[in-house]
């Protein structure tokens, strides 16, 4: 009895099993292909709800930033004013009337520091002549000539900074960016198996169907719904659109900051004949930061146009042996590009005032590691989401290169003995083995 129950569990391992296993699997996709057929339309309404939130954010980003501009009215709608978001700000009256007070403040205040120093520099002339009183006049006449000279510098650097990002942005447009938007690369991304280059291209950019990114019922006539990709494309999506939501936020603090730096200046001014200077260099290298970082978010936005396009191309393939990995590094690379956005302005600030970038940076940090997780978490999402709408052919033990080696059973194993390999690491290191 134990022989004849051991051929019949050799028997079922050997030939009914893997039988068994083969038939559930292309059951599971079977249905897996039916459920996109039958609800694709659902996904591709997520997938355009989110599209949509893309381009209200990339808009609103592109006004903070500075390369568009905008018409606000004030005074109850006697007033118009049009230009970027800085230029609006600082041709305020309330502004202009408010830098006015704070200059007449700190000219006292310079009035004040100059006796000070006079009197400080006649005290050193008694003991060793260091400081000789007509080194601070000529401190005191240097503030007097800034006080008038500030506001035109603030114009100045306002005006120049405007040309150059203009520059730069016309720049990275011509170079072949100037028809697509960030949901356009989103959305070529996730369909890429779904027709040719030459339909999907109407879809985005100048082309003559871009309303039918957003209808499903438009789509569904040069598409099949069911071969989207929509776990790279909703996930890529969702994850932009937080990214460009806080990248937004930076450009709306840089603004607040440009605003106190520039009604604050006068006290800078003002402290000159105490230093002879080194306070207001602080604030001129500060105020010059600050309105270049800007450029870091734009160049980052406009390269992420210019080579996501390329990498999203259903003609490229980053792994050929393996679609499944193929997706999921395309998902991370459009994922990272969208992330460079945000990390952009304190690298250029970094170079342009190291102090000033630095603390950029720090203030940026904990934003920065709740948008790691949240990255890592959708792109684990958005893995799993791939793979459950990637059809049979991309199923672990299918046809292509999805073997042993990408079995959801040996990569359990794997994460396992990396996970009790550190351990043991952690115990050496602690002397507890």
């Amino acid at each position: 009895m134990d022989t004849l129950k051991r051929i019949i569990k050799g028997l079922f391992e050997a030939v009914f099993a893997p039988i068994l296993k083969t038939f559930i699997t292309d059951i599971f996709w079977e249905i897996v292909d039916l459920l996109k057929d039958v609800f694709g339309w659902v996904f591709y309404e997520i997938q355009s709800i989110l599209l949509r939130c893309v381009d209200f954010l990339e808009s609103v980003f592109e006004f903070f930033a500075g390369t568009s501009k905008g018409t606000v009215s004030y005074n109850n709608g006697q007033q118009h004013a049009t230009g970027t978001v800085l230029e609006i700000f600082l041709g305020l009256d309330q502004i202009q009337k408010i830098f006015l007070v704070i200059t007449f403040v700190a000219i006292l205040l310079s009035l004040i520091f100059t006796i000070v120093a006079v009197i400080r520099s006649m005290s050193d002339m008694t003991l060793d002549d260091k400081n000789p009183v007509s080194k601070v006049l000529k401190s005191t006449l240097k503030s007097v000539i800034m006080f008038m000279l500030v506001p035109f510098f603030c114009i100045f650097t306002l005006r120049l900074s405007g040309v150059v990002m203009t520059g730069i942005d016309t720049a990275l447009l011509n170079s072949g960016t100037e028809n697509l938007s960030v949901s356009d690369v989103i959305w070529l991304a996730s369909s890429a198996d779904a027709g040719s280059e030459e339909t999907r291209m109407q879809y985005v950019g100048s082309g003559y169907k871009t309303y039918g990114k957003y209808d499903y019922k438009t789509a569904e006539k040069d598409f099949e719904l069911g071969k989207f990709d929509y776990g790279l494309g909703i996930t890529t999506a969702a994850v932009t659109s937080l990214i460009l939501a806080m990248s937004m936020l930076m450009f709306i603090r840089r603004i607040f900051e440009i605003l106190v730096l520039y009604l604050v200046a006068p006290f800078f001014v003002a402290t000159m004949p105490l230093d002879e200077g080194e306070m207001f260099k602080k604030w001129k290298d500060m105020f010059i930061a600050k309105f270049f970082s800007g450029f870091g978010g734009i160049v980052a936005m406009r390269l992420y146009l210019l080579l996501a396009p390329l990498i999203a191309d259903s003609r490229l393939s980053l792994y050929p042996s393996n679609p499944r990995i193929d997706t999921i590094i395309k998902l991370i690379f459009i994922i990272g590009g969208a992330f460079a956005m945000y990390g952009a302005q304190p690298m250029v600030m970094r170079m342009i005032n190291y102090e000033a970038g630095s603390a950029e940076s720090a203030s940026m940090g904990a934003v920065g590691g709740v948008l790691n997780s949240v990255k890592g978490i959708a792109m684990g999402a958005g893995a799993a989401f791939s793979r459950s709408m990637s059809g049979k052919n991309n199923a672990p033990g299918g046809g292509n290169g999805g073997g042993a080696g990408n079995s959801p059973v040996a990569s359990s194993k794997d994460s396992s003995n990396a996970n009790q390999a550190l351990n043991n690491a952690r115990l050496h290191e602690n002397g507890q083995i």
